[in-house]
């Protein structure tokens, strides 16, 4: 019961931070955003979803494969909730940060099956996409996690969260960016959202999703970014603190509406050419002092 309270409260966020993200995109660009149902249009979540899940699902594929993988998407987007140590978690794990890593490492498979059974030429380039993306971000995020598991000699992050004398935002500001934009790299957000590049692939792997499929691939998006912010703010700045990750998300909704997206190779070598020499050489500092 409680599992499925959470889950609820959870849904609601994101149907909120759609609202927030959305007024504050307005801001950014000089016009008004969602201001008639409601005052202030703060009943407009309540007006999309019925209006969203009321619409066609028509695909060229009508096979139950691509009906379900939306489901799996917005399913292992919620498992991310797991090894969060946060206040009202039902879970309290020791290696919190392996089963992080275990559940990020298969998050991608969902976006990759929704655009390869869609069978659209432009879901499929998605897809693609989105599999490079996350082969190389995964690796980054997962080296990143190594380093701090060698300096504080555990796999809890509760435990690396209460050993922050000075945020490690500030004392390992490299480990710190690499999390950052590996989690961008997750949500496929802007700079980072390659997977979903309007301009060139036509909305990408979701391409062929109406109605109740893409509300959940949209869901699943949100949660993961909520979790990133949760998780940045438990890892690098302070404990769990609601102002703090209100302020993660406005940070990534400022990078969506001011930073152009990166071509796709030079995003490649931000990666392997500095976030993973710079992260080998602090941990190989760190082993040898």
């Amino acid at each position: 019961m409680q599992s499925i309270i959470i889950t609820l409260t959870l849904l609601i966020c994101v149907a909120y931070f759609s609202l927030f993200e959305r007024k504050l995109l307005s801001l950014s660009q000089n016009r008004l955003g969602p201001n008639k149902v409601g005052p202030l249009g703060l009943l407009q979540p309540l007006s999309d979803a019925p209006k969203l899940l009321s619409k066609a699902t028509y695909s060229q594929n009508e096979s139950w494969e691509p009906f379900l993988m939306p489901f799996v998407a917005f399913f292992v987007s919620v498992l991310w909730w797991i090894p969060i140590p946060i206040p009202f978690n039902l879970w309290e794990l020791e290696n919190s940060l392996l089963i992080l890593i275990l559940i990020s490492s298969v998050s991608t498979y969902g976006v990759v099956y929704c655009g390869v059974l869609a069978k659209s030429k432009y879901s499929v380039l998605g897809s693609l996409r989105a599999i490079v993306l996350s082969i190389s971000f995964e690796f980054f995020l997962s080296t990143a996690v190594l380093v701090l598991i060698v300096v504080f000699s555990t796999f809890n992050i509760k435990v690396i969260s209460l050993n922050q004398g000075v945020p490690h935002l500030m004392s390992f500001p490299a480990v710190g960016l690499t999390v950052w934009i590996s989690f961008t790299a997750e949500c496929a957000r802007s700079p980072l959202d390659l997977p979903e590049s309007e301009s060139e692939l036509v909305s990408g792997f979701n391409v062929e999703y109406g109605g109740s499929r893409y509300v959940l691939i949209y869901l699943s998006e949100g949660l993961l970014l909520m979790i990133s912010s949760i998780l940045m703010n438990i890892l690098f700045t302070c404990k769990y603190n609601p102002l703090i990750i209100i302020l993660w998300i406005t940070v990534s909704i400022i990078l969506r509406a001011s930073v152009p997206r990166m071509r796709y190779d030079k995003c490649m070598k931000l990666g392997w050419e500095f976030l993973i020499p710079v992260l080998l050489s602090f941990m190989s500092i760190h082993i040898l002092l």
